[in-house]
């Protein structure tokens, strides 16, 4: 088996493209292609218990994380996406943040990772005024936290 670095992919089409190249290779028996597995990497190697990580907008958007890593994920205003509605039920997770509850998480002692698909999504942190910390940024996705990298 070979790994592979390869930058610039942005999206699902692209690891797709990229896959499809990389078969056509003489001697390529198969490939298989993430450009979300860094994410996830980067999370699982800095989480610790008692850490939070909070997804930005659907949860299709940062689900490699939490399949990579097992680790739950907190949802920013994913009741706007398709889990609206189960979201409201009485017995439903209290997974689901909204733009306030997602501020005072930020500002607590407790350690936060924000993930978030969408090139503004570092404006979400940075508009609150206390100091955020860029652990990675793949393509459109970044992983951002309110401490600083432990390793």
């Amino acid at each position: 088996m070979m790994t592979l670095k390869i930058d610039g992919m942005i999206c699902a089409s692209c690891t797709e493209h990229v896959r499809q190249a990389l078969e056509k290779v003489p001697g390529v028996r198969s490939a298989a292609v993430s450009y979300s597995k860094a994410l996830a990497d980067v999370v699982h190697r800095e989480y610790q218990a008692g850490d939070v990580v909070v997804c930005d907008g659907e949860y299709a958007n940062a689900s490699s994380v939490n399949f990579y890593t097992g680790i739950p994920l907190r949802i920013l205003n994913g009741r706007e996406n398709a889990l609206w509605y189960g979201s409201y039920f009485p017995d439903a997770p209290k997974i689901f943040d909204d733009d306030s509850s997602f501020q005072r998480l930020w500002r607590s002692p407790q350690r936060v990772f924000f993930l978030t698909s969408d090139a503004h999504g570092p404006e979400k942190v940075r508009t609150m005024g206390v100091p955020y910390y860029q652990l990675l940024r793949s393509g459109e996705k970044g992983v951002y936290s309110n401490q600083p990298a432990r390793r």
